[in-house]
């Protein structure tokens, strides 16, 4: 059975409201017109990964959607891995949910197999979803990447330490 993790940061880092929420990550993604920025796309045949911002919308939203523009360049089966850091000091060093999570787009799908790779091969990370009920970093991701990419599949890992031996097996392991 499959367990679902709701939304913690819907309504203050970013609306619950659908529609709202809708309004808001079109009006970030209609500001990107500038020509440099279309040229880069033009330019890129491949993204392997970005890095995005994890405050509230109305400070970090419009940079955040300048790295999500570039997802359609991305073939439809890929999985999202996304790190965040853990705020709240709870749960293990390096853990990795196993739930579907919730936002107010609908569900974001776990890719289990993919989150069973990591944890074989990293010598960190452990499956554990203490460190993200009252997470925002990952949570405040996924509504970006709903809106750009039609029914993603995620692992979402949180990261209590950030060394450079825990970044590098995380690299290593995926």
């Amino acid at each position: 059975m499959i367990k679902l993790r709701f939304p913690y940061a819907s309504g203050t880092f970013y609306p619950s409201d659908k529609k709202e929420l809708e309004n808001l990550i079109n009006s970030f993604f209609d500001e990107i017109k500038d020509d440099e920025v279309l040229k880069i796309k033009e330019k890129i045949n491949k993204v392997v990964g970005i890095i995005s911002p994890h405050a509230g919308y109305i400070y970090s939203g419009k940079t955040a959607s300048y790295g999500y523009y570039f997802f359609d360049l991305l073939p439809p089966e890929t999985t999202f891995v996304i790190f965040g850091p853990n705020h709240t000091g709870m749960g293990k060093i390096v853990s990795i949910s196993k739930e579907d999570w919730i936002t107010p787009f609908g569900k974001v799908k776990n890719d289990a197999e993919v989150g069973e790779t990591i944890r074989k091969n990293s010598k960190f990370a452990e499956f554990d979803e203490e460190a993200h009920y009252f997470e925002h970093s990952i949570e405040v991701q996924l509504p970006f990447l709903q809106k750009v990419v039609k029914d993603p599949k995620c692992v979402e890992v949180c990261i209590g330490m950030q060394t450079i031996e825990i970044v590098e097996d995380l690299a290593n392991s995926i």
